[in-house]
Protein backbone atom coordinates (compact mmCIF):
# COMPACT_ATOMS: atom_id res chain seq x y z
CA UNK A 1 0.00 0.00 0.00
CA UNK A 2 3.10 2.56 0.79
CA UNK A 3 4.16 1.87 -2.91
CA UNK A 4 1.38 2.83 -4.21
CA UNK A 5 0.40 5.79 -2.38
CA UNK A 6 4.41 6.79 -3.22
CA UNK A 7 3.65 6.31 -6.71
CA UNK A 8 0.55 8.27 -6.72
CA UNK A 9 2.39 11.30 -4.70
CA UNK A 10 5.52 11.17 -6.98
CA UNK A 11 2.67 11.27 -9.90
CA UNK A 12 1.41 14.57 -8.80
CA UNK A 13 -1.67 13.30 -6.55
CA UNK A 14 -2.11 15.26 -2.99
CA UNK A 15 -2.88 11.93 -0.72
CA UNK A 16 -3.21 13.78 2.44
CA UNK A 17 -6.12 14.15 2.89
CA UNK A 18 -6.60 10.35 2.15
CA UNK A 19 -6.32 7.79 4.51
CA UNK A 20 -6.53 3.54 2.76
CA UNK A 21 -7.72 1.20 5.22
CA UNK A 22 -8.22 -2.87 4.23
CA UNK A 23 -11.60 -4.37 5.01
CA UNK A 24 -13.25 -7.66 3.97
CA UNK A 25 -11.86 -9.62 0.88
CA UNK A 26 -8.54 -7.95 0.25
CA UNK A 27 -10.90 -4.54 -0.41
CA UNK A 28 -10.22 -1.38 0.61
CA UNK A 29 -12.17 1.45 2.05
CA UNK A 30 -11.11 5.34 1.10
CA UNK A 31 -11.37 7.74 4.50
CA UNK A 32 -10.05 11.64 4.51
CA UNK A 33 -7.89 13.12 6.87
CA UNK A 34 -9.73 16.31 7.16
CA UNK A 35 -13.16 17.60 7.75
CA UNK A 36 -15.14 17.66 3.54
CA UNK A 37 -17.57 20.29 2.38
CA UNK A 38 -19.38 20.66 -0.32
CA UNK A 39 -17.85 21.34 -3.47
CA UNK A 40 -14.25 20.70 -2.32
CA UNK A 41 -12.00 18.89 -4.41
CA UNK A 42 -11.39 15.18 -2.73
CA UNK A 43 -8.53 14.36 -5.19
CA UNK A 44 -7.80 14.33 -8.86
CA UNK A 45 -5.75 11.98 -10.71
CA UNK A 46 -3.59 13.55 -13.42
CA UNK A 47 -4.41 12.20 -17.18
CA UNK A 48 -0.91 10.26 -17.16
CA UNK A 49 -2.40 8.02 -14.68
CA UNK A 50 -5.28 7.08 -16.33
CA UNK A 51 -5.62 3.60 -18.38
CA UNK A 52 -7.40 5.09 -21.85
CA UNK A 53 -8.87 2.38 -24.09
CA UNK A 54 -8.60 5.06 -26.86
CA UNK A 55 -4.88 4.82 -26.40
CA UNK A 56 -4.65 1.13 -26.10
CA UNK A 57 -6.68 0.88 -29.34
CA UNK A 58 -4.09 2.66 -31.20
CA UNK A 59 -1.90 -0.07 -30.84
CA UNK A 60 -1.62 -2.92 -33.68
CA UNK A 61 -2.52 -5.22 -30.57
CA UNK A 62 -5.14 -3.09 -29.84
CA UNK A 63 -6.88 -2.63 -33.10
CA UNK A 64 -6.55 -6.73 -33.41
CA UNK A 65 -8.73 -7.21 -30.44
CA UNK A 66 -11.35 -4.32 -31.33
CA UNK A 67 -11.32 -6.49 -34.92
CA UNK A 68 -11.79 -9.72 -33.22
CA UNK A 69 -14.94 -8.30 -31.14
CA UNK A 70 -16.07 -6.49 -34.15
CA UNK A 71 -19.46 -7.91 -33.64
CA UNK A 72 -19.64 -6.89 -29.82
CA UNK A 73 -20.54 -4.36 -27.89
CA UNK A 74 -18.10 -1.10 -27.67
CA UNK A 75 -17.63 -1.74 -23.87
CA UNK A 76 -16.97 -5.15 -24.12
CA UNK A 77 -14.46 -4.13 -26.91
CA UNK A 78 -12.96 -1.79 -24.25
CA UNK A 79 -12.62 -4.01 -21.73
CA UNK A 80 -10.92 -6.87 -23.27
CA UNK A 81 -8.59 -4.46 -24.26
CA UNK A 82 -7.71 -3.06 -20.94
CA UNK A 83 -8.18 -6.46 -19.55
CA UNK A 84 -5.28 -7.57 -22.38
CA UNK A 85 -3.48 -4.43 -21.96
CA UNK A 86 -2.80 -5.15 -17.61
CA UNK A 87 -2.17 -8.89 -18.16
CA UNK A 88 0.84 -8.25 -20.82
CA UNK A 89 1.58 -5.29 -18.95
CA UNK A 90 1.83 -7.44 -15.52
CA UNK A 91 3.69 -10.52 -17.62
CA UNK A 92 6.56 -7.65 -19.20
CA UNK A 93 5.33 -7.96 -22.76
CA UNK A 94 5.74 -4.36 -22.26
CA UNK A 95 9.23 -2.48 -22.00
CA UNK A 96 7.97 -0.92 -18.76
CA UNK A 97 5.52 -0.96 -16.30
CA UNK A 98 4.68 2.06 -15.23
CA UNK A 99 1.50 1.08 -13.64
CA UNK A 100 2.75 -1.97 -11.65
CA UNK A 101 2.29 -0.34 -7.59
CA UNK A 102 -1.26 0.14 -9.04
CA UNK A 103 -1.46 -3.71 -10.52
CA UNK A 104 0.16 -4.65 -6.96
CA UNK A 105 -2.95 -3.61 -5.19
CA UNK A 106 -5.75 -5.27 -7.01
CA UNK A 107 -7.68 -8.17 -5.26
CA UNK A 108 -5.63 -11.32 -5.97
CA UNK A 109 -9.04 -13.12 -5.10
CA UNK A 110 -11.90 -12.53 -6.35
CA UNK A 111 -13.84 -15.23 -4.41
CA UNK A 112 -16.84 -13.17 -2.94
CA UNK A 113 -18.14 -12.96 -6.14
CA UNK A 114 -20.50 -15.99 -7.72
CA UNK A 115 -18.46 -16.72 -10.94
CA UNK A 116 -15.50 -17.34 -8.72
CA UNK A 117 -17.29 -19.93 -7.02
CA UNK A 118 -17.48 -23.65 -7.20
CA UNK A 119 -18.94 -25.92 -4.17
CA UNK A 120 -20.30 -22.34 -2.40
CA UNK A 121 -22.90 -22.26 -5.53
CA UNK A 122 -24.62 -25.07 -3.70
CA UNK A 123 -26.02 -22.51 -1.07
CA UNK A 124 -27.77 -20.96 -4.24
CA UNK A 125 -29.56 -23.89 -5.50
CA UNK A 126 -32.76 -23.40 -7.30
CA UNK A 127 -32.28 -19.28 -7.55
CA UNK A 128 -31.94 -18.45 -11.21
CA UNK A 129 -28.87 -16.43 -10.80
CA UNK A 130 -27.02 -20.14 -11.18
CA UNK A 131 -28.25 -19.37 -15.36
CA UNK A 132 -27.09 -15.91 -14.79
CA UNK A 133 -23.31 -17.29 -13.32
CA UNK A 134 -23.32 -20.16 -15.42
CA UNK A 135 -23.84 -17.79 -19.01
CA UNK A 136 -21.34 -15.29 -17.60
CA UNK A 137 -18.45 -17.79 -17.40
CA UNK A 138 -19.49 -19.31 -20.90
CA UNK A 139 -19.17 -15.65 -22.22
CA UNK A 140 -15.89 -14.97 -20.74
CA UNK A 141 -14.64 -18.79 -21.85
CA UNK A 142 -15.53 -18.05 -25.26
CA UNK A 143 -13.59 -14.76 -24.97
CA UNK A 144 -10.56 -16.22 -24.08
CA UNK A 145 -10.46 -18.77 -26.76
CA UNK A 146 -10.98 -16.15 -29.04
CA UNK A 147 -8.15 -14.90 -28.33
CA UNK A 148 -6.33 -17.53 -27.82
CA UNK A 149 -7.19 -18.70 -31.68
CA UNK A 150 -6.72 -15.54 -33.17
CA UNK A 151 -3.18 -14.86 -31.79
CA UNK A 152 -3.24 -12.75 -29.03
CA UNK A 153 -0.04 -14.08 -26.87
CA UNK A 154 -1.62 -15.68 -23.81
CA UNK A 155 -0.47 -19.04 -23.72
CA UNK A 156 3.24 -17.77 -24.36
CA UNK A 157 3.28 -15.45 -21.53
CA UNK A 158 1.88 -18.10 -19.00
CA UNK A 159 -2.18 -16.24 -18.91
CA UNK A 160 -4.53 -19.13 -17.86
CA UNK A 161 -8.08 -18.54 -18.37
CA UNK A 162 -8.45 -17.77 -14.74
CA UNK A 163 -5.59 -14.84 -15.02
CA UNK A 164 -8.41 -13.72 -17.57
CA UNK A 165 -11.39 -14.39 -15.98
CA UNK A 166 -10.09 -12.17 -12.74
CA UNK A 167 -8.57 -9.10 -14.46
CA UNK A 168 -11.31 -9.02 -17.24
CA UNK A 169 -13.84 -8.89 -13.59
CA UNK A 170 -11.70 -6.36 -12.40
CA UNK A 171 -12.11 -4.44 -15.31
CA UNK A 172 -15.53 -4.63 -15.81
CA UNK A 173 -16.45 -4.29 -12.08
CA UNK A 174 -13.85 -1.06 -11.45
CA UNK A 175 -13.86 1.11 -15.11
CA UNK A 176 -15.55 4.78 -15.32
CA UNK A 177 -16.90 5.95 -18.31
CA UNK A 178 -15.48 9.42 -19.37
CA UNK A 179 -15.32 12.28 -21.80
CA UNK A 180 -11.00 12.46 -22.54
CA UNK A 181 -9.97 15.03 -25.21
CA UNK A 182 -13.44 15.22 -27.08
CA UNK A 183 -13.77 11.26 -26.92
CA UNK A 184 -15.43 8.49 -24.70
CA UNK A 185 -13.14 6.50 -22.67
CA UNK A 186 -13.46 3.38 -20.56
CA UNK A 187 -10.80 4.25 -18.32
CA UNK A 188 -9.33 2.18 -15.23
CA UNK A 189 -8.29 5.21 -12.39
CA UNK A 190 -6.00 4.19 -9.80
CA UNK A 191 -7.50 5.34 -6.19
CA UNK A 192 -10.94 5.97 -7.68
CA UNK A 193 -12.26 2.03 -7.94
CA UNK A 194 -11.51 2.08 -4.56
CA UNK A 195 -14.29 3.74 -2.61
CA UNK A 196 -16.72 1.91 -2.18
CA UNK A 197 -20.69 1.97 -3.63
CA UNK A 198 -23.78 3.85 -1.57
CA UNK A 199 -26.44 5.09 -3.73
CA UNK A 200 -26.35 8.06 -1.95
CA UNK A 201 -23.20 8.38 -2.79
CA UNK A 202 -20.67 11.25 -0.75
CA UNK A 203 -18.90 12.22 -4.11
CA UNK A 204 -19.11 13.00 -8.14
CA UNK A 205 -16.48 12.75 -10.34
CA UNK A 206 -15.65 14.12 -14.04
CA UNK A 207 -12.75 14.82 -15.92
CA UNK A 208 -11.90 18.13 -16.18
CA UNK A 209 -10.40 19.75 -19.09
CA UNK A 210 -8.92 22.68 -17.65
CA UNK A 211 -7.21 20.50 -14.95
CA UNK A 212 -6.14 17.45 -16.97
CA UNK A 213 -7.58 14.76 -14.85
CA UNK A 214 -10.12 12.94 -13.31
CA UNK A 215 -12.04 14.99 -11.11
CA UNK A 216 -13.46 13.66 -7.44
CA UNK A 217 -15.49 16.26 -5.80
CA UNK A 218 -17.69 16.11 -2.67
CA UNK A 219 -21.28 16.29 -2.84
CA UNK A 220 -21.94 16.95 0.81
CA UNK A 221 -20.29 17.22 4.29
CA UNK A 222 -18.03 14.33 5.35
CA UNK A 223 -16.24 14.66 8.80
CA UNK A 224 -12.44 14.05 9.30
CA UNK A 225 -11.98 9.62 9.78
CA UNK A 226 -15.14 9.15 8.08
CA UNK A 227 -15.36 6.36 5.03
CA UNK A 228 -15.76 8.67 1.63
CA UNK A 229 -18.38 6.70 -0.72
CA UNK A 230 -19.27 6.70 -4.29
CA UNK A 231 -22.08 4.80 -6.81
CA UNK A 232 -21.68 1.91 -8.79
CA UNK A 233 -25.24 2.91 -10.35
CA UNK A 234 -28.52 1.92 -9.28
CA UNK A 235 -29.18 -2.16 -10.17
CA UNK A 236 -30.97 -4.96 -8.48
CA UNK A 237 -29.40 -6.86 -5.80
CA UNK A 238 -29.06 -9.70 -8.40
CA UNK A 239 -26.48 -7.29 -10.48
CA UNK A 240 -24.41 -6.47 -7.42
CA UNK A 241 -24.27 -9.58 -6.25
CA UNK A 242 -23.44 -10.91 -9.87
CA UNK A 243 -20.31 -8.27 -10.55
CA UNK A 244 -19.42 -7.13 -7.15
CA UNK A 245 -19.97 -9.86 -4.84
CA UNK A 246 -22.08 -7.72 -2.31
CA UNK A 247 -25.92 -7.06 -1.10
CA UNK A 248 -28.20 -3.67 -0.12
CA UNK A 249 -30.78 -4.22 2.04
CA UNK A 250 -32.61 -1.52 0.46
CA UNK A 251 -32.31 -3.18 -3.45
CA UNK A 252 -34.82 -5.49 -5.01
CA UNK A 253 -34.48 -8.92 -6.27
CA UNK A 254 -35.44 -9.62 -9.73
CA UNK A 255 -37.25 -13.47 -10.45
CA UNK A 256 -36.84 -14.42 -13.95
CA UNK A 257 -40.14 -16.01 -15.56
CA UNK A 258 -39.06 -17.89 -18.47
CA UNK A 259 -42.18 -19.21 -20.68
CA UNK A 260 -43.01 -20.85 -23.96
CA UNK A 261 -41.40 -18.05 -26.36
CA UNK A 262 -41.93 -14.98 -23.26
CA UNK A 263 -39.48 -14.22 -21.08
CA UNK A 264 -39.95 -11.41 -18.04
CA UNK A 265 -38.09 -10.11 -14.71
CA UNK A 266 -40.43 -9.49 -11.74
CA UNK A 267 -39.44 -7.27 -8.75
CA UNK A 268 -42.34 -7.90 -6.45
CA UNK A 269 -44.69 -4.87 -7.37
CA UNK A 270 -47.91 -6.68 -8.21
CA UNK A 271 -48.76 -3.35 -10.33
CA UNK A 272 -45.07 -3.05 -11.74
CA UNK A 273 -44.85 -2.46 -15.41
CA UNK A 274 -43.08 -5.88 -15.63
CA UNK A 275 -46.19 -7.91 -13.27
CA UNK A 276 -48.42 -5.80 -15.85
CA UNK A 277 -47.09 -6.81 -19.02
CA UNK A 278 -46.95 -10.91 -17.60
CA UNK A 279 -50.76 -10.51 -17.08
CA UNK A 280 -51.80 -9.48 -20.42
CA UNK A 281 -49.64 -12.41 -21.87
CA UNK A 282 -51.55 -14.72 -20.12
CA UNK A 283 -55.13 -12.63 -20.85
CA UNK A 284 -54.14 -13.29 -24.91
CA UNK A 285 -53.71 -17.05 -24.22
CA UNK A 286 -56.83 -17.48 -22.10
CA UNK A 287 -59.52 -14.80 -24.57
CA UNK A 288 -62.62 -16.61 -26.26
CA UNK A 289 -62.60 -16.80 -29.77
CA UNK A 290 -65.10 -14.16 -30.13
CA UNK A 291 -63.09 -12.00 -28.05
CA UNK A 292 -60.64 -9.28 -29.41
CA UNK A 293 -57.49 -7.97 -27.37
CA UNK A 294 -55.85 -4.79 -26.44
CA UNK A 295 -54.82 -4.30 -22.85
CA UNK A 296 -55.82 -4.93 -19.32
CA UNK A 297 -58.27 -7.04 -17.70
CA UNK A 298 -60.45 -8.86 -19.81
CA UNK A 299 -63.69 -10.23 -17.71
CA UNK A 300 -63.14 -12.24 -14.26
CA UNK A 301 -63.74 -15.89 -16.40
CA UNK A 302 -60.39 -15.03 -18.07
CA UNK A 303 -58.64 -13.28 -15.43
CA UNK A 304 -59.23 -16.47 -12.68
CA UNK A 305 -57.66 -18.22 -15.04
CA UNK A 306 -55.03 -15.93 -15.58
CA UNK A 307 -54.76 -16.08 -11.59
CA UNK A 308 -54.33 -19.85 -12.08
CA UNK A 309 -51.57 -20.01 -14.22
CA UNK A 310 -50.02 -17.17 -12.22
CA UNK A 311 -49.73 -19.20 -9.56
CA UNK A 312 -48.50 -22.43 -10.55
CA UNK A 313 -45.80 -20.92 -12.71
CA UNK A 314 -44.73 -18.95 -9.28
CA UNK A 315 -45.35 -22.54 -7.20
CA UNK A 316 -43.17 -24.01 -9.80
CA UNK A 317 -40.24 -21.82 -9.16
CA UNK A 318 -40.89 -22.15 -5.60
CA UNK A 319 -39.91 -25.72 -5.57
CA UNK A 320 -36.77 -25.74 -6.75
CA UNK A 321 -35.74 -24.26 -4.03
CA UNK A 322 -34.84 -26.94 -1.94
CA UNK A 323 -35.13 -25.25 1.71
CA UNK A 324 -38.06 -23.17 2.67
CA UNK A 325 -38.34 -19.28 3.75
CA UNK A 326 -38.15 -19.84 7.27
CA UNK A 327 -34.46 -22.10 7.15
CA UNK A 328 -33.10 -19.29 4.59
CA UNK A 329 -34.62 -16.35 7.30
CA UNK A 330 -33.15 -18.17 10.24
CA UNK A 331 -29.72 -18.95 8.60
CA UNK A 332 -28.96 -15.86 6.26
CA UNK A 333 -26.98 -14.43 9.35
CA UNK A 334 -24.43 -17.33 10.40
CA UNK A 335 -21.09 -19.20 8.06
CA UNK A 336 -19.01 -17.95 5.90
CA UNK A 337 -19.57 -14.31 3.65
CA UNK A 338 -20.57 -16.40 0.69
CA UNK A 339 -22.85 -18.54 3.01
CA UNK A 340 -24.58 -15.42 4.21
CA UNK A 341 -24.64 -13.83 1.02
CA UNK A 342 -26.14 -16.45 -0.97
CA UNK A 343 -28.60 -17.38 1.62
CA UNK A 344 -29.66 -13.81 1.59
CA UNK A 345 -30.07 -13.33 -2.03
CA UNK A 346 -32.18 -17.00 -1.91
CA UNK A 347 -34.51 -15.29 1.21
CA UNK A 348 -35.23 -12.30 -0.48
CA UNK A 349 -36.45 -13.88 -4.25
CA UNK A 350 -38.47 -16.88 -2.27
CA UNK A 351 -39.94 -13.59 -0.14
CA UNK A 352 -41.14 -12.23 -3.22
CA UNK A 353 -42.18 -15.66 -4.71
CA UNK A 354 -44.09 -16.15 -1.55
CA UNK A 355 -45.83 -12.55 -1.74
CA UNK A 356 -46.60 -12.94 -5.15
CA UNK A 357 -48.63 -16.13 -4.31
CA UNK A 358 -50.03 -14.48 -0.92
CA UNK A 359 -51.20 -11.87 -3.07
CA UNK A 360 -53.09 -14.08 -6.12
CA UNK A 361 -55.13 -16.13 -3.28
CA UNK A 362 -57.02 -12.58 -2.18
CA UNK A 363 -57.69 -11.76 -5.60
CA UNK A 364 -58.75 -15.51 -6.50
CA UNK A 365 -61.18 -14.88 -3.86
CA UNK A 366 -62.70 -11.78 -4.42
CA UNK A 367 -63.17 -13.07 -7.99
CA UNK A 368 -64.77 -16.09 -6.69
CA UNK A 369 -67.02 -13.99 -4.96
CA UNK A 370 -65.24 -15.24 -2.03
CA UNK A 371 -64.92 -13.41 1.74
CA UNK A 372 -60.83 -12.24 2.26
CA UNK A 373 -59.02 -10.06 4.19
CA UNK A 374 -56.30 -7.84 2.32
CA UNK A 375 -53.47 -5.74 3.84
CA UNK A 376 -51.34 -5.24 0.39
CA UNK A 377 -51.55 -1.46 -0.90
CA UNK A 378 -50.83 -3.06 -4.71
CA UNK A 379 -53.80 -5.75 -4.49
CA UNK A 380 -56.08 -2.73 -3.78
CA UNK A 381 -54.71 -0.69 -6.67
CA UNK A 382 -55.31 -3.82 -8.42
CA UNK A 383 -58.92 -3.86 -7.15
CA UNK A 384 -59.29 -0.70 -8.15
CA UNK A 385 -58.37 -0.71 -11.57
CA UNK A 386 -60.28 -3.91 -12.25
Amino acid sequence: MEEFINWLTSNGVDTNNIELIEIENNERSVLTHKNLSEGDTFFLIPKKLLIMSPEIEKSEMGKQIREIFNNSTELTKNIVNITIFILLMERGYYKENFWEPYFNILPKSLKHIPTFWTKDLYYLKGSPILLDIRDRAKTLRAEYNKLKQHGIPLKEYSISFNDYKRVRALVSSRNFNLRIDGKQSTTMVPLADMLNHDLNADTNWTYNNTKNGYEMTMRRNVKKGMEVSDSYGRKTNDKYFLYYGFLLKDSDVEIKIKLKNYSINLKGGFNSIETKNLLNHLRRKYLEKEQSYSYGYVDVYNEKKVMVEFKKILNKLKRKYPRSLSFYKKNKKSGSLNKRNAYTLVYMELKIIEDYIKKINIILKKLRGQKFKNSYKDVDIYFEKN
